[in-house]
């Protein structure tokens, strides 16, 4: 799920959320870098926009839309 996180000091940052435990957040920047927040610092979470567009699906069709999840899962 992709975040979009406010820190106290107005800090923001947007990542897709790893984990996270009673202490932390963990996100994975765009860049691949990882980041842990402290909760105590966060001052809002809102769910960032999905990076997959709506409707693609239907733009797509079945065949190219499997051939893509296919592609994807290449790139663990």
């Amino acid at each position: 799920e992709t975040v979009l996180v406010t820190l106290d000091d107005e800090e923001v940052h947007s990542g897709i959320a790893m984990g996270e435990n009673a202490d932390q957040l963990r996100l994975r920047l765009a860049d691949g870098t990882r980041l842990d927040l402290p909760k105590n610092r966060i001052r809002s979470r809102e769910r960032g926009m999905s990076a997959m567009p709506s409707g693609l699906a239907e733009i797509l069709g079945r065949r190219k839309l499997r051939d893509l999840v296919e592609y994807l899962a290449t790139l663990k």
